[in-house]
């Protein structure tokens, strides 16, 4: 028989399942194909035609017009779907070659692939039947999409008729002669998208926690998600099928494995910071750092012989970054955070990176005949290239000159607007400022000995200049920070705070040091917020680089709940001084106070491995394992802290063992504890904030009558922890009578 082609519409129809119903019923199975032909038979030639070929369960027909082919289609389906016989359908346009009976070509191959997509009850057409009879009323077409098929170059649109009673599938029901993508391209696409979308929704959730100040713990959260999440992607690319069994069970269990992480790292926080994890830096119009110029000065390099101007070289250190702060224009990073550097072999690119500025100040100290040689070098972070540098032949009663000196010289090179701001040093004493330096590298290093010390080389420094605004604030300082971290009675340090801050007020009450003074007086003692506010103010308008002063203001702000301006501040001393345990510990107080625990429990931790000794450290681990339920650690931690604020801790120790073992009670352990402390006289003094700390750890209705004699003597001694200690939020002792009678007098916010 001679070979002929002709361009028809093609018509493919199966049994679906036929397979599976021999193997079941082959008697019904074979009822059924009987029945699946008498219906072709019996309507095929009322459409103009032509039943060309059977194969098994299927048969092929073929018609001069696309019209009719479709209408025929319709009524097959129908009739099939009376007889409940699972038929599915598939429809092509296209050349046909017919040879001894037999039909092939690609329009026979591609209508056995669309009629492979589909399921019992459905009519599929190619684009080039849907084209035939697009403008035919009586037809509804639905697209489903473009399929890749076997053998076929491109991907083809489908469409299904939509008419009342035939099946519209569903894409994912849809699965026949399909070209199978590699495994691998397949889960590389579908992680590549869904990192991208995971990028996406982090950087989103992220500014959204930045923006409003919200929990970090959320950014945890989301990201043990975004890690199962990433699990679930690989499972569905790698399973053929979405509801593979297979999958569906892995998908349940990496949901339950995110739930169970979720719970356990809500109680065990992640150590993640939101800004850590930015790959985009987003601009905050509200920073006061936004768009200066700005500069950390490396530690200095030290070449001289011996360890014995160890001293000089902190105070040389700490004067320039102290002048280069004083600069309005200029962002300069603490020596506290630059310390971390000293020795680095970081490039100066990540170093700038780190501390986000875009010039480093190296320099070494190295001796000479008669004196010191300092040479410095300013360098851009980003490209690496050296800006300017300088060598100077030194004494010591000469820094304040060479402080000034550089100064000028960084105002021109990053900011030329910021020269105006340079002051120029009088002469003064060398020997005294001298035993100034001294005074100040001791007094950083925040131990009782090293605090005694200091007030030692202060004092020295008065002697030999008697309008030594600095020694007079340095001995009032180190009195501070001795009652602060609880080494001694504030009983003791209170009246020489006072007497040396003011005899610098005498001297100079506008200097910046002075200010300081003037505001912590007026509220810790005086318990003035809005006018320590104003003193602070005016104190960082002279020093606006001046991290501890930032994080005080930003708690004043706190005390007056004007929580914006609080976070404003903060962020800056952050951002000038990130790894100033002051500021972390301040930080998480105010968290500790906005009632964000878990975001105070990732700062402590932080803090903790900066300064393991902090009395803050200690104190808060003791709420922390408290409120997790760790009795035994917290009374540990509790233990830890007396290891140097009392004269016989061992004997305190055994004592807090011997009433927990008594009680199993921890709330009752610190009652005992506290009414113990009370008897005492100051020779075992305690920290001055415990007695807040502890009730602070006792639900109200264990001992109520404890609460207001902390809170009457704390009054009574003007304690500046007190604010802390009375404005504790939902405390229902708040509306005792006895409350409002001991804040009668005093004005807190």
């Amino acid at each position: 028989m001679s070979e002929t082609r002709k361009l028809k519409t093609v018509l493919f129809a199966d049994i679906a399942g036929y397979t599976s119903l021999m193997q079941e019923d082959e008697k019904n199975a074979l009822s059924l194909l009987n029945q699946f032909k008498e219906v072709l038979e019996e309507n095929v030639l009322n459409y103009e035609g032509e039943i060309t070929q059977y194969f098994g369960d299927g048969c092929l027909l073929t018609f001069d017009s696309g019209t009719k082919g479709t209408e025929c289609a319709i009524a097959l389906q129908v009739s099939f779907q009376n007889k409940n016989i699972p038929v599915r359908i598939g429809m092509h346009l296209g050349d046909v070659i017919f040879k001894n009976n037999n039909a092939f070509g690609d329009g026979v191959n591609i209508a056995s692939r669309i009629e492979s997509l589909g399921i019992p009850g459905v009519i599929l057409l190619s684009k080039a039947v849907r084209d035939q009879i697009k403008n035919k009323s009586e037809f509804h077409l639905v697209s489903l999409g473009e399929f890749d098929f076997k053998n076929v170059e491109e991907a083809m649109e489908v469409y299904a008729i939509a008419n009342r009673g035939l099946v519209v599938p569903r894409r994912s029901e849809m699965k026949g002669k399909l070209k199978q993508k590699p495994i691998g391209k397949k889960i590389g696409k579908n992680l590549a998208i869904y990192l991208g979308s995971a990028w996406v929704v982090m950087e989103a959730f992220n500014f959204f926690i930045e923006h409003y100040n919200l929990e970090p713990l959320l950014l945890d959260i989301l990201i043990i998600f975004l890690v199962f999440g990433l699990f679930s992607s690989i499972t569905f690319s790698f399973f053929k099928g979405r509801w593979n069994k297979k999958a569906v069970i892995l998908q349940m269990v990496i949901g339950l494995l995110a739930i169970f992480s979720t719970g356990y790292f809500i109680m065990n926080p992640l150590k993640l910071n939101p800004r850590s994890l930015r790959f985009i830096t987003l601009k905050n119009n509200k920073s006061p750092l936004r768009n200066l110029s700005s500069i950390a000065v490396l530690p200095i390099q030290n070449n001289l012989p011996n360890n014995q101007n160890d001293y000089l070289l902190a105070g040389l250190h700490d004067g320039i970054i102290t002048e280069l702060g004083k600069l309005n224009k200029l962002k300069t990073i603490s020596r506290t955070s630059t310390l971390s550097y000293a020795e680095s072999s970081k490039r100066l690119k990540q170093i700038g990176r780190e501390l986000g500025v875009n010039s480093i100040l190296e320099s070494s100290l190295s001796p000479s005949s008669n004196g010191y040689v300092y040479r410095t070098r300013l360098l851009d972070t980003k490209t690496e290239e050296l800006m300017w540098s300088s060598e100077f032949k030194i004494q010591v009663s000469e820094l304040p000159k060479l402080f000034d000196e550089i100064s000028q010289m960084v105002a021109i090179k990053l900011n030329p607007g910021a020269i105006e701001d340079v002051r120029v040093h009088e002469d003064i004493n060398p020997e005294a400022y001298k035993e100034v330096l001294k005074g100040n590298y001791l007094l950083q290093k925040f131990s009782k000995k090293d605090l005694e010390q200091s007030i030692i080389h202060y004092k020295k420094a008065i002697e030999l200049d008697s309008t030594n605004i600095e020694g007079y604030l340095g001995v009032a300082g180190s009195w501070i920070y001795m009652q602060q971290i609880g080494v001694v009675d504030p009983k003791i340090a209170r009246p020489n705070i006072f007497y040396y801050g003011e005899k610098a007020v005498e001297i100079d009450p506008d200097h910046w040091l002075t200010l300081g003074y003037l505001s912590y007086k007026a509220f810790s003692i005086d318990y003035n917020y809005e006018k320590g506010i104003q003193l602070t103010k005016k104190s960082l308008e002279l020093n606006p680089n001046n991290s501890a002063n930032r994080s005080a203001l930003a708690h004043l702000y706190m005390q007056v709940n004007e929580w914006e301006k609080a976070w404003e501040q903060m962020w800056y001393a952050k951002e000038i001084d990130p790894l100033n345990p002051q500021v972390l510990a301040f930080e998480a107080i105010m968290y500790m106070n906005e009632n964000k625990y878990l975001s105070a429990v990732k700062l402590i931790e932080k803090l903790s491995l900066i300064d393991e000794e902090s009395d803050f450290v200690k104190l808060t681990n003791v709420v922390k394992n408290r409120d997790l339920g760790n009795d035994k650690e917290a009374i540990e931690s509790m233990k830890k802290l007396y290891l140097d604020a009392t004269i016989d801790p061992v004997t305190l120790n055994k004592f807090i063992d011997r009433e927990y073992e008594k009680t199993k009670d921890i709330n009752l352990t610190w009652i005992t504890l506290l009414r113990y402390l009370q008897k005492i006289d100051y020779q075992k003094y305690y920290p001055s904030n415990t007695a807040r700390v502890l009730y602070s750890l006792i639900p109200p209705g264990y001992d109520d009558d404890l609460f207001f004699e902390c809170l009457s003597q704390m009054a009574n001694d003007r304690d500046p922890n007190m604010p802390y200690y009375a404005r504790k939020d939902g405390n229902p002792l708040q509306k005792d009578p006895r409350y409002a009678k001991i804040m009668k007098n005093i004005k807190l916010w």
